[in-house]
């Protein structure tokens, strides 16, 4: 029983520590299990703004329908 409730309190704290992966573009709608948008007025992800120079992994270019 004592394994059981350690795998259930790592399985919890596993779903409290994740991050919602998103990318999004003004005029797209805004999902609120994301979390607060910290910028109506550009395209972001949860960290880093599109074209940001200090973050050539991430993606850069227009979202999905966005010219």
């Amino acid at each position: 029983m004592t394994a059981g409730l350690g795998l259930a309190a790592v399985g919890a704290a596993g779903v409290a520590q994740a991050q919602p992966d998103y990318h999004w573009c003004p005029g797209q709608p805004w999902d609120p299990a994301w979390g607060d948008n910290w910028d109506w007025a550009r395209c972001h992800d949860a960290h880093y703004y599109d074209g940001d120079p200090h973050d050539p992994g991430h993606w850069h270019g227009p979202g999905p329908g966005q010219p």
